[in-house]
């Protein structure tokens, strides 16, 4: 941090790109394969020049989820329980070692606390 209070380093943020949006499957899902792609790119441009990654995904436990106030995200937000699989960041995006995960417990836009880096 600079002396003035802000940040001198970028970081890229990577979303929810997780199977639960990412996979057509997915009852929240659909083909975001031009989005993936974009992603990918973006990446790879951030990893070569040493930028931080940061990854967030739901992860929720089971019978312990917190719906989002949309109607569709509320009807499908159990989706992120433990052991379905669609917490799992999407393949063609996966976070390299020494990147970043955050695991948001409850359905936020960032407005609850989030859990540490893992």
């Amino acid at each position: 941090m600079a002396e003035n209070g802000l940040w001198t380093e970028a970081a890229l943020l990577v979303i929810d790109l997780n199977l639960g949006m990412t996979d057509p499957k997915s009852p929240m899902g659909s083909d975001l394969s031009a989005t993936v792609e974009a992603a990918r790119q973006i990446l790879s441009v951030a990893r070569e020049k040493g930028i931080l990654v940061i990854y967030t995904t739901n992860k929720y436990e089971k019978g312990c989820w917190m719906p989002a106030p949309d109607l569709k995200k509320k009807a499908n937000a159990n989706i992120y329980e433990e052991g379905t699989g669609y917490s799992e960041i999407d393949e063609r995006v996966k976070p390299l070692f020494g990147e970043h995960l955050i695991i948001k417990k409850y359905s936020s836009r960032f407005s609850v606390p989030v859990w540490p880096l893992s």
